[in-house]
């Protein structure tokens, strides 16, 4: 993805689950968004990683696009309950 004036890296905390379990969700979610819409090359352009050691998922997007992503973290980032298994 090639930096732009628009683009940014951004680092999102993580509170109630895996940084990696979540990036993985975000970037199906993200992927998903795109297509429907039918974004396509620098517009769907949305790198997503997850880091366990200090549980952050770091993403290069447009910072157009950081009110999205942090609603879609904020929704994913959620205590489990009792029954939802794994932490």
């Amino acid at each position: 993805m090639p930096f732009t004036t628009s683009t940014r890296g951004l680092i999102f905390p993580v509170k109630h689950r895996k940084a990696t379990d979540i990036a993985e969700q975000l970037k199906e979610i993200i992927r998903d968004i795109n297509t429907k819409r039918g974004a396509t090359g620098e517009e769907a352009e949305v790198q997503i990683i997850g880091n366990n050691a200090n549980n952050t998922i770091m993403v290069i997007a447009r910072e157009s696009q950081r009110d999205q992503i942090q609603q879609l973290l904020n929704g994913l980032d959620v205590e489990p309950t009792a029954d939802a298994g794994e932490v």
